[in-house]
Order: C-alpha cells, then sequence, then structure tokens
C-alpha cells in the first residue's frame, strides 16, 4: 500500500494532469466549434474534476468512508476521454493518413487491411467485429468497477497492489 505523503502527491498530479486535458479540450472545443457534440464532455468533465479537486481536499479522503474516490477518478478520466477529439483537430492539422495507408499496404501486400477485409463482408462478421470493440469498454470499466466493490478482500488487494 502506498503511503500517505506519496497518495497526496498522485492524486495532485493525477488532478492536474487532468485539468490541462480538460482545458486544452475545451480550448480546441470552443477553437474548432466543435460545441454540439462536444459539450457534454466539457460539462461533466469539469464537474467531475471539481468533485474529484473537493474530494480530495477533505481532511480524511484516503480514510475507508471515502473509498470512492478512485471511482471517482475514473469517472473523471472517461468523461474528459472524448475531449483528445477536439484538442487533436484543433492543435494539429497534419494527418498521418497518408504514411500510414503506405505503411499499411506495405506490409500486407499491397493492399491496406481494410481493403483486404472488405472482401470478407458478411452480417455476422461485421457483428463479431462490433462485439470485439466493444467487449474493450466492458473489460476496463467492469474490471475497475469488480476491483472497486471487492476491495476488501485480502487476495485480491495483495494481487492488486502487488
Amino acid at each position: 500500500m502506498l503511503k500517505t505523503h506519496y497518495l497526496h502527491l498522485f492524486n495532485r498530479l493525477f488532478s492536474i494532469q487532468l485539468f490541462i486535458i480538460w482545458l486544452l479540450g475545451c480550448i480546441g472545443v470552443f477553437g474548432s466549434d466543435l460545441t454540439e457534440t462536444l459539450w457534454p464532455s466539457v460539462l461533466t468533465g469539469g464537474i467531475f474534476w471539481i468533485l474529484l479537486v473537493a474530494c480530495s481536499k477533505l481532511p480524511k479522503w484516503q480514510s475507508p468512508r471515502f473509498y470512492w474516490v478512485g471511482l471517482l477518478q475514473l469517472i473523471a478520466c472517461w468523461s474528459i476521454f472524448p475531449l483528445f477529439k477536439a484538442i487533436r483537430i484543433h492543435f494539429y492539422s497534419w494527418s498521418a493518413d497518408h504514411l500510414l495507408y503506405t505503411i499499411d499496404s506495405y506490409l500486407w501486400l499491397n493492399k491496406s487491411l481494410p481493403e483486404h477485409m472488405i472482401a470478407l463482408q458478411a452480417p455476422w462478421f461485421s457483428e463479431l467485429i462490433a462485439f470485439c470493440y466493444f467487449s474493450f469498454y466492458f473489460l476496463v470499466i467492469g474490471s475497475a468497477l469488480f476491483f472497486f466493490l471487492q476491495r476488501k478482500k485480502t487476495p485480491l488487494s495483495i494481487t492488486f497492489w502487488a
């Protein structure tokens, strides 16, 4: 288990990092006129970040009573995550699409992998790809919720913190 000094340090660094991403995302949203699609992320990201900072300012936030601060960190991260789209659009004008297409074509015998996959069009294949894609989110959020709910059990805490 981390010592209290390191917990405070990591919590502050994590909060600063989230704020920088949120601020750059806000600049990107308003600078690129993406308010229609990304306004909810700006709003919820800001709210969850303020809640996270407010909870970490409480005198005993690392006590068992405030066990949900880690879950609040996960929620703040996932609410700020969509702002990376605005950061990319506003701050990066260069696109690597052509370079990646060239490399992909070289690796897959003069055709990119999506061009090879077009020949395999089938409804079941599309459903399989969609299932695999959405399984990623279930694995991340599901494992975080599992450890959040089972955090008191000694074998799991030893495995998680080892």
